[in-house]
This record gives C-alpha cells, structure tokens and sequence, in this order.
C-alpha cells in the first residue's frame, strides 16, 4: 500500500533508490529463507 502511494506522487531520485535498495534487501533476504 505504501509502495502504491509513492508510486502515485513525483518520487524524488533519493526515495526511488532507497525503495530499489529495500526490494534488493528484500529479494537476498527471500532467497536465505
């Protein structure tokens, strides 16, 4: 819900890379459980 949120407002450069760091964290994360 919060990702649908930010995707509907102008996301600014720092927030848009923050939010692909957390799906990297939680795709490396998904593969040790």
């Amino acid at each position: 819900a919060a990702a649908k949120a930010l995707g509907a407002l102008d996301v600014p450069t720092p927030a848009r890379k923050a939010m692909q760091a957390m799906a990297k964290v939680m795709t490396t994360t998904a593969y040790y459980l």
